[in-house]
């Protein structure tokens, strides 16, 4: 039988102080960046950083509904789980009865609209791009809020 475990328990000598103090930075940024701009926008993957990026921005503006939309960008070649997932996050709930406004540009809505032209396939992330800086509700965010991890090679 297993026997009920406390992070305590496991990590002792762990001090937490300067991830509070990185939790509390990233909050202060997107209060920031939300009285900053006109119309600001969340980019949402649904990989684990994004994820990470809609809890801090729930965080921040705890009770309010947030002051700007999650933007995901469908490229078609999500995993339904992604999507699920995303649709989950975004859903009222009792705790937030107003959900979280999605907007969801389509890169296939792009091309098929004629907003965005394909040569060749390297070119995708080109019509990434282009469709989140001019989704097609015809508004373009003044600011997108998102991660960009560095990596090292």
């Amino acid at each position: 039988m297993n026997a009920p475990t406390t992070m305590t328990h496991l990590l002792p000598d762990v001090d937490h102080r300067h991830l509070d103090a990185l939790e509390e930075e990233a909050i202060f940024i997107l209060r920031e960046v939300a009285a900053s701009f006109e119309r600001p926008a969340l980019l949402f993957s649904g990989g684990k950083d994004s994820i990470v990026m809609l809890r801090l921005a729930e965080k921040a503006f705890w009770p309010c509904k947030l002051p700007f939309p999650v933007l995901h960008v469908d490229t078609g070649h999500n995993f339904s789980e992604v999507i699920a997932f995303r649709d989950k996050r975004v859903t009222p709930t009792a705790a937030r009865p107003d959900g979280v406004r999605l907007i969801v540009a389509s890169v296939q809505e792009s091309i098929d609209t004629g907003r965005v032209e394909i040569e060749h396939m390297h070119e995708h992330g080109v019509a990434r791009d282009s469709t989140f800086i001019a989704p097609a509700d015809g508004t373009p965010p003044t600011g997108l809020i998102g991660v960009r991890r560095h990596l090292c090679r």
